[in-house]
């Protein structure tokens, strides 16, 4: 049980940290720039279509199946930002989004599954781009997907708010 501690990357324990502080900070109402939310969620996208490549780039259905769990996290996550009550400052280009424990319990999501697709990988090697592990693998693009899908919800709000 130790070794799965001491075996561990150094950045997973202050990643865990920073994720713990955003989601935590996303139950209160806060207010920020709008490129943030669609900015952070195109890196993320980049980043994750370029690792699941690298590791399913010759399999057409796994990719396929990535963006499809893309495509439904984003439309879950469009669904849901239409729920949000939001407020528009076009003159300081801001978005203020209601507090909710759904941030922290997507963040922690994400993170639980990437440790365990990492620990899983490092135990067994021989199962590093495996379609035993592509559920493992899509859920956190779902995820993302939500992001996203919230993303351009909000994005798409800001531009039809009155100036």
């Amino acid at each position: 049980m130790l070794q799965i501690f001491t075996k561990m990357p150094l950045f997973v324990l202050p990643l865990f940290a920073m994720l713990l502080h955003v989601g935590l900070r996303a139950r209160r109402r806060s207010s920020f720039p709008i490129a943030v939310l669609v900015l952070i969620p195109s890196l993320f996208f980049g980043l994750s279509l370029f690792l699941f490549l690298g590791k399913y780039g010759s399999n057409p259905g796994a990719i396929l199946f990535w963006f499809l769990s893309f495509a439904v996290g984003g439309a879950i996550g469009f669904s849901y930002a239409q729920t949000l009550k939001l407020q528009f400052d076009r003159k300081k280009k801001r978005v203020e989004i209601p507090g909710s424990w759904i941030p922290l319990i997507l963040l922690m999501s994400i993170f639980t599954s990437k440790c365990s697709l990492g620990m899983i990988t490092s135990m067994m090697p021989h199962l590093t781009g495996s379609l035993l592990l592509l559920g493992l693998e899509l859920f956190p693009t779902s995820i993302l997907g939500i992001f996203a899908g919230r993303g351009v919800n909000c994005l798409i709000r800001y531009r039809a708010s009155p100036t």
